[in-house]
């Protein structure tokens, strides 16, 4: 793995936490506050929003769920039988294996959580609930947990290859 490879890989991350950010920005700014309700609309974003935080909640807890406990566990898991394996293809093989994995268990868990920063953003944008705002920083906590740096590739490596 070069240097540039985790560079774009960074990248894609800062991608996904620049995405939710402008869309939270432009919700904010042209959110349902500046509009004028239409009939009764005015008692509906009200209603709606404590589905959609509710909604949100499963979402993020499911994804939560998911990542912890399957996706991210199984890829590290691939990872280590790729270098168990590589005898068959050589180490070189084997290392350009375990960067894939690294490389798309970052990119799923990145996209899973700007999923979530998104949907709390619309909720927001739609309805004006400010604890939607809430999901967006989770979000943006996410991301930055997900980021991939040079330690949590040395740390992936280290336990692909079995080493301490």
């Amino acid at each position: 793995m070069q240097a540039s490879q985790l560079r774009a890989l960074q990248i894609i991350i800062l991608a996904f936490a620049s995405g939710i950010l402008a869309f939270t920005i432009v919700g904010v700014i042209v959110g349902p506050q500046s509009r004028q309700p239409v009939g009764n609309a005015s008692a509906a974003p009200t209603d709606i929003s404590q589905v959609l935080l509710m909604a949100l909640g499963g979402m993020g807890f499911f994804s939560m769920l998911m990542l912890g406990l399957f996706i991210r566990p199984q890829m590290a898991r691939a990872a280590a039988r790729a270098w168990q394996d590589r005898a068959a293809e050589g180490d070189e093989a084997a290392a350009l294996k375990i960067w894939k994995f690294f490389q798309t268990r970052t990119i799923i868990t990145g996209a899973m959580v700007e999923g979530l920063g998104l949907f709390a953003a619309v909720i927001h944008f739609l309805t004006g609930s400010k604890p939607a705002l809430i999901g967006v920083g989770v979000a943006l906590i996410g991301l930055v947990w997900a980021f991939p740096t040079q330690g949590r590739w040395e740390t992936f490596v280290r336990f692909a290859t079995g080493q301490k």
